[in-house]
């Protein structure tokens, strides 16, 4: 099955994503050396409100059951 991979140049460092199979060799696209692949960081974001992220929950459940903040969140004026 073909994968979209993240790949390093060995010798100018340029980053690119590529498209291709697990055991392919990768080249760089502009000087044409050996490209390794490279493990990117993932995009994710915790739902404090949930209650699987102890810490983030409690900080959610304070912030909107605080006096302010049930005065912001009733609609008041700017």
């Amino acid at each position: 099955m073909r994968k979209i991979f993240d790949i390093s140049c060995t010798v100018c460092n340029t980053e690119r994503e590529e498209f291709g199979y697990l055991d392919d060799a990768f080249r760089c696209g502009e000087c044409g050396a050996e490209a390794k692949r490279i493990i990117s960081p993932v995009r994710c974001q915790l739902d404090g409100a949930s209650g699987d992220f102890p810490g983030a929950a409690m900080k959610w459940e304070k912030r909107h059951n605080s006096p302010k903040g049930r005065n912001y969140n009733q609609g008041g004026s700017f």
